[in-house]
């Protein structure tokens, strides 16, 4: 029986409460510079992280601009026009298009259009046009200034030769001597801007690249009009015909005008970085540094972008490089807080691990570097060496009872990482025979999903293994190494990719259909009585075809009311588990596999499949969180409720930087949800941290509350199982919420 708790409120006038729930913030994921723009003593910069600005003096960076943060972190490109208007060109999903008004210091309200991406902006007066890509489609938005807000006026899409333009890679837009110019990957586009329809066909020019050149890599302004950088080559453009200036060794990625110096051109290769003198034809090479991206030249200095330095400025002298604090890599396919509380994102980069401080990365190397943290600077990248083989994905990662964290990675091995010792790991491979290569190769392993036994053993799979061998490695909590190969008891797999152990430490195993391996996939059940060794005695049952939705096991997760979770690509079921290991019959008879709606939640598990599940996680209350491609997060709460009607997290009804979602990290104590996605990770503040122990940190607000401001009261710190009495002061019950009810969530009602 349920023990309930009762507590009695009273609405009343208090203090004023700061407190939010379900709140969403970001956590930038930045590793690429893609626009610069020097402005005094500072230099901004347009990242796959936001916005940022780098003091030149103080050699700092600090996200935002004036303490101001952009709405959409996947920024491209970034424009300051002549009223210190900063326009933000960005990638779906959010705002394609911010603005920040330097001289006041607030953001600009702006009209919002649903485009793909924006990519460059130049002003013509008091309006600014700006090139865009939807799909393979392009051109150009037309928008005006006011004084409230930033009006979109047009979009102008429709040119001559349309089905050859490839209007898809629109950019740099220029505005010279009452022309307006654009360019794709092979043409220049432009029109007098003389009252001219900018929606007649007719009205606009179109010149293409001459032959033997591929692609157009930039397009700048000089004083006798566009200047482009193609392929090798930097050509001069007179709106009639192309000439060629001068071939260079290799392809340009970046070309720009200097600002003091006439008839001087800054151009960046493979190589580094070069000048070259309109007039005499001179051409000098300035800096070597290679994976340069981007240039900005301002009073005499050169300011690059690269995949090596980040940013970096040449005075004429020196060549001085400067690393923002950040992670290893964009994207993380697994995440876990580790024991300390600090978020670890695993990728193929790297492993990279977040603080208040900030990032720390760690990349794999043939040796282990020192781990100081007194030495740390936190304004730069922090990158440490452990020795591990090779840059890999990580399928999985897991934390044992002590705190280690074990990461699976694709076609290396097993990492393990010290919780203590930060310097210390180990590392499985199939070097030192630990783990089972693949049937096809020596050294090539595929470990999968990874779990932990009561007794912190950690249970590792292989998969696509040779006939007869070790489809699961077990690492013991006693540092001993065990197997259980593919005809062992009649286990009868060489496609284990999935596992988890429910509460009575029976093992379950889901493996892939391979019909060259005459492999059909399938769930086994493992019970190893208790007892781990080189001769264990074990019960295996396997339950195939109905009723599975699909032998392809892709996924196991068990939550905390003891529930196994399936994801296959035929859609998610769920099974309530047995207590006791049954043989294959008993357990085809047991499978209770629901895909079919259960009358109190109106919702069908197999709807699931529409919006491309491909991952499942259980946070710290038993919450199922379904991961999607496409649509975002779906969550299907312990109490047998849907958050949001079904609809659960997308970029429509919430915060969530992107539908496109990776993986999932839980902070028990705070209740706060990672969510690594395309654009960096949202943190989700939710209310399903660990339950309470008390009613020591009761919280309501908003207090005083008016039911004709406020939607909602809010109670915080409750314990789990409490049933709530809101009364009047004349002790009339308003209303009573318990345990069951759908408006009480975690540790709130």
């Amino acid at each position: 029986m349920l023990r309930k708790y009762w507590i009695t409120l009273l609405i009343l006038a208090s203090v004023n409460s700061f407190a939010q729930v379900g709140t969403w913030s970001n956590l930038p994921t930045l590793t690429e510079i893609r626009s610069l723009i020097p402005m005094g003593d500072e230099i901004l910069l347009g990242s796959n992280g936001g916005v940022l600005s780098f003091d030149k003096l103080s050699r700092t960076f600090d996200e935002g601009v004036q303490g101001m943060q952009v709405g959409n972190l996947d920024v491209n490109s970034i424009y300051l026009d002549s009223d210190s208007l900063l326009w933000i060109g960005s990638r779906s999903p959010g705002p394609i298009i911010e603005a920040i008004d330097l001289s006041s210091g607030k953001k600009q309200a702006v009209e919002f259009v649903a485009l793909d991406e924006i990519t460059s902006f130049v002003q013509v007066g008091d309006s600014i046009y700006a090139t865009y890509k939807d799909g393979l489609e392009g051109g150009l938005l037309l928008y005006r200034k006011g004084e409230s807000k930033i009006e979109y006026l047009d979009q102008f899409s429709n040119f001559p030769n349309q089905s050859t333009l490839e209007l898809g890679t629109s950019d740099d837009a220029l505005f010279l001597a009452g022309k307006l110019i654009f360019r794709t990957d092979k043409y220049v586009l432009w029109i007098e801007l003389n009252g001219a329809n900018l929606k007649d066909p007719q009205n606009w020019n179109v010149s293409a690249i001459p032959s033997g050149v591929t692609q157009i890599g930039r397009m700048v302004a000089s004083a006798d009009g566009p200047l482009l950088a193609v392929d090798a080559k930097i050509y001069s453009y007179d709106y009639s015909q192309f000439t060629e200036l001068i071939t260079t060794g290799s392809d340009i990625y970046d070309l720009q005008v200097d600002d003091v110096t006439a008839g001087r051109l800054l151009l960046a290769n493979s190589a580094g970085i070069y000048e070259y003198i309109l007039s005499s034809g001179a051409y000098t090479k300035l800096v070597s540094a290679g994976g340069i991206s981007r240039i900005a030249v301002a009073q005499g200095e050169v300011w690059t972008s690269s995949s090596g330095d980040f940013l970096a400025v040449w005075n004429g002298e020196d060549h001085e490089t400067f690393s923002a604090n950040r992670p290893r890599d964009h994207f993380f396919n697994s995440m876990m807080l580790n024991s300390s509380g600090q978020l670890v994102g695993t990728a193929y980069n790297g492993i990279s691990i977040h603080s208040e401080q900030g990032w720390r990365t760690i990349k794999p190397g043939n040796f282990t570097s020192s781990f100081d943290e007194s030495l740390y600077d936190w304004n730069a990248m922090i990158t440490e060496t452990l020795e591990y083989t090779g840059r890999a994905v990580v399928e999985d990662v897991v934390m044992d009872h002590s705190g280690n964290l074990f990461l699976s990675l694709q076609g290396r091995g097993v990492l393990k990482l010290d919780p203590y010792q930060q310097g210390e790991s180990e590392y499985f491979s199939t070097i030192d025979s630990v783990m089972e290569p693949t049937f096809d190769s020596q050294t090539f392993v595929l470990p999968g999903q990874m779990a932990v036994d009561s007794k912190n053993n950690v249970w590792l799979t292989n998969k696509l293994i040779r006939d007869g061998h070790s489809s699961i490695t077990i690492l013991g909590a006693d540092d001993s190494i065990y197997h259980i190969n593919q005809h062992q008891a009649g286990m009868e797999s060489r496609t284990v990719k999935s596992i988890a152990i429910d509460d009575n430490d029976l093992v379950w195993i889901g493996s892939q259909v391979r019909a060259e391996l005459q492999a059909i996939g399938g769930i086994h059940l493992i019970d190893y009585n208790n007892s781990l060794g080189p001769q264990m005695q074990l019960d295996v049952a396997i339950l195939s075809g109905s009723p599975l939705a699909s032998n392809e096991i892709l996924q196991l997760e068990i939550d905390s009311q003891n529930n196994l979770w399936i994801l296959t690509p035929s859609g998610v079921q769920s099974m309530p588990l047995p207590d006791k290991w049954l043989n294959s019959a008993e357990l085809k008879s047991w499978a209770s596999l629901y895909m079919t709606p259960k009358e109190s939640d109106y919702y069908y598990y197999w709807q699931l499949t529409d919006y491309n599940v491909t991952g499942i996680e259980i946070d710290q209350r038993g919450n199922r969180w379904f991961l999607s491609s496409n649509a975002g997060l779906h969550v299907l709460q312990s109490n047998g409720r849907w958050i949001n009607g079904g609809y659960g997290y997308n970029t429509a009804n919430s915060g969530l930087l992107n539908n496109e979602v990776y993986s999932l990290a839980f902070d028990g104590e705070s209740g706060e949800t990672y969510i690594s996605t395309p654009k960096g990770v949202s943190i989700l503040n939710t209310p399903f941290a660990n339950p309470k122990q008390d009613y020591s940190q009761v919280h309501i607000y908003p207090q005083p509350f008016n039911p004709t401001l406020h939607e909602k009261v809010i109670i915080q710190g409750l314990m789990d199982n409490s049933t709530v009495k809101i009364l009047t002061i004349a002790g009339r019950l308003v209303r009573e919420l318990t345990a069951t009810n759908s408006e009480v969530q975690g540790y709130e009602a």
